[in-house]
């Protein structure tokens, strides 16, 4: 009998394994988070796992890396080769796996024991099974699922932010690049000017102060190009980290200027409210805030009876064998959880707290971006539809008063250097409003409309001559 009660009670921790299997699926989460992403941005996500497609896309995406790229390429490339966001893709596996873990119940415990003594041996087993941790798992799993949620929000705003950092980068190598090619013909221009100033000198036609006045500005024009060789290399290379391309790479590049600014209607007025809708880190603050809230009510529900065993005892001595039902359940006099209390309703005011500054701050941010994006775009038109034109034009007739000596040198200079600074100024005009675009759109949680494009028929104003 004493045997057959033991193969009972393996038999039962039998059929709790069975009941308790579970498996990790990881890519529920993070089709989940692909779907947040494409309803707020055209961006196609892949999860690296080593797997023989990953090879494949790796080929194609150099494929794509040829050539002048375009921000929506780099974007793309970002999203697909980043191992920081590949990285960060494994947390949707990490809280995928806690769910599973939550929902798991607690190994029953199995205990055999032989006593030898003057008399005939007792033998006992047992199989004690924790009933606390079964009256938990239900609420514990809605923990474990919020979390998963938060997480496949924070994974989904993560792709979003990395977008906008990508773009903000794109817009500074396009310029810096846009700044080179002004430069180059800067200095080109004030290298010449000053070559035949010094042939005009050696005639007697030009003073000596007229004759280092053109030096220096060429030594001036000299020394911006040198500076922007280096930020246009620096900035390539924080484009290349951001896109997990080797910096060596030089099949690919980005354009030699930026698009204007498009004349298309953007929903500024009404970018908080679509912030606050979209927000994916403000829903997986929330999520999170739900989490603190179920885990004070579990940690409040079971602070007197934290554990608790239940289960059937079978014993054998000389007097006859025995079984029935057996239960423990802990003495709670000293540790009653006030401590864990506490703790846990302080987490849950912190998440509510941090919930709400996060809401405030994309209101803030939301507004400042918005005045930021105004204000560049209005500052880049003014510069392309009229100061720009209008140092081309005071050039011009410097030059022609120049000639007939009706005006100094210096008035030369300072006609080509005002024209090189506000082509200078256009570029940079140019970069911050796609710039403030980029992070207005990562503050709003989502893309605008698709970007224009170039006017390939447009005259270019931001030449120098």
């Amino acid at each position: 009998m004493f045997a057959r009660g033991i193969a009972g009670l393996i038999a039962v921790m039998g059929v709790l394994a069975a009941a308790g299997c579970a498996s990790v699926s990881p890519r529920a989460g993070f089709d989940d988070a692909s779907e947040l992403v494409a309803r707020r941005a055209p961006y196609t996500l892949r999860w690296n796992t080593g797997s023989p497609d990953d090879s494949l896309v790796d080929l194609q995406l150099r494929q794509m890396m040829r050539g002048a790229i375009g921000a929506d390429t780099a974007v793309q490339v970002a999203l697909l080769r980043n191992a920081r966001l590949q990285a960060t893709f494994e947390e949707i596996g990490i809280a995928q796996a806690d769910l599973v873990q939550a929902g798991l119940l607690r190994n029953p415990v199995f205990s055999v024991a032989w006593l030898f003594g003057p008399a005939p041996g007792v033998q006992s087993a047992g199989l004690l099974f924790p009933f606390i941790d079964l009256l938990q798992r239900p609420l514990r799993r809605r923990m474990a699922a919020d979390r998963a949620d938060a997480v496949t929000g924070q994974v989904a705003d993560a792709v979003l932010r990395l977008a906008a950092d990508v773009r903000v980068q794109y817009a500074n190598a396009t310029a810096a690049r846009e700044l080179l090619v002004l430069r180059e013909t800067a200095a080109r221009a004030t290298n010449a000017s000053a070559v035949t100033a010094q042939a005009m000198h050696d005639a007697g036609n030009v003073s000596d102060l007229e004759l280092v006045s053109e030096r220096a500005l060429a030594a001036q024009a000299r020394i911006d190009l040198r500076t922007a060789k280096a930020q246009a290399v620096v900035a390539r290379e924080r484009l290349a980290r951001l896109m997990g391309t080797p910096g060596a790479d030089t099949s690919w590049s980005v354009p030699e200027r930026l698009p204007l600014p498009a004349d298309e209607a953007l929903p500024l007025d009404r970018v908080e409210a679509l912030a606050i809708a979209n927000r994916l880190d403000l829903a997986a603050a929330f999520k999170e805030t739900e989490s603190a809230a179920r885990a004070a009510g579990l940690t409040r529900a079971f602070a007197l009876l934290p554990d608790g065993q239940i289960g059937v005892q079978a014993d054998r001595d000389p007097d006859g064998r025995f079984i029935g039902p057996a239960i423990t359940i802990p003495l709670v006099l000293f540790d009653q959880g006030q401590g864990m209390i506490s703790a846990a309703e302080s987490r849950y005011r912190q998440s509510l707290r941090r919930h709400e500054a996060l809401r405030t701050e994309i209101r803030a941010d939301v507004r400042a971006l918005r005045e930021s994006l105004i204000a560049a775009r209005e500052r880049a038109l003014d510069l392309r539809d009229e100061v720009v034109p209008l140092r081309h034009s005071v050039l011009i007739e410097t030059q022609k008063h120049f000639s007939a000596m009706d005006l100094s040198v210096f008035s030369l200079l300072m006609a080509k250097q005002g024209e090189i600074e506000a082509g200078v100024a256009l570029v940079d005009a140019v970069r911050d409003y796609w710039s403030a675009r980029a992070e207005l759109e990562r503050a709003v949680g989502g893309s605008f409309a698709p970007r224009a494009a170039a006017p390939s028929a447009a005259p270019d104003v931001r030449k120098t001559p």
